[in-house]
C-alpha cells in the first residue's frame, strides 16, 4: 500500500469526485481517540448499496441507502489528512514520494480515500485504480506533493 495526501482545501471536493466517477465498494469507520479496541462505528459492504456523502455546515453526512448513518466532523484538527491509498499484490508498504503511474509497480487492485479527524477514522474503498494527479507540488516548505483525483 501506498498513500497520496490530497489538498485539504479540495478534500470534500475529491471524494465528490470518487463518489461520482468511481464504483465505492465498502465504507469503515472507527473511533481513533480513547478508545480502547478501537470501536468499530460503520462497517459496510456496499454491493448494491447506494453510498452518498454530502456537505453539510456540521461536517460530511454519510448516507447509505437514503438514510444517514454517520455525521463525519470535518474541522477537527487533523482533518488535513485525507489520503487516497492503493492496494497492489507487492507485499510492501511503498514509501511516500513514489510516482503513482510507476510502470514498474504491479497494477493497482483497489482504492481507498482515508480520512481521520480527531475522534475517527473514515476509509471508503473502490474498485480499481483512481487517477490521481499534482494539485500542489512539493517545495520549500513540504517535501512531499499534495495530489487530487483526475476524473
Amino acid at each position: 500500500m501506498e498513500q497520496y495526501e490530497i489538498d485539504p482545501s479540495v478534500s470534500y471536493e475529491n471524494i465528490r469526485k470518487a463518489l461520482d466517477h468511481f464504483t465505492p465498494t465498502r465504507i469503515f469507520i472507527r473511533w481513533t481517540k480513547d478508545s480502547m479496541g478501537q470501536k468499530t462505528v460503520v462497517r459496510e459492504d456496499l454491493k448494491d448499496k447506494a453510498l452518498d456523502i454530502l456537505e453539510t455546515d456540521d461536517g460530511l453526512s454519510i448516507v447509505i441507502d437514503g438514510k444517514e448513518v454517520f455525521l463525519y466532523n470535518i474541522s477537527c484538527d487533523r482533518d488535513k489528512k485525507t489520503a487516497i491509498a492503493y492496494f497492489r499484490d507487492i507485499g510492501t508498504v511503498l514509501p511516500t514520494g513514489i510516482n503513482p503511474d510507476d510502470k514498474t509497480l504491479p497494477p493497482v487492485k483497489e482504492s481507498m480515500i482515508r480520512g481521520a479527524n480527531d475522534t475517527h477514522l473514515m476509509e471508503i474503498t473502490f474498485e480499481g485504480k483512481i487517477p490521481l494527479c499534482v494539485h500542489s507540488p512539493k517545495n520549500k516548505d513540504r517535501w512531499w506533493d499534495l495530489w487530487e483525483i483526475e476524473a
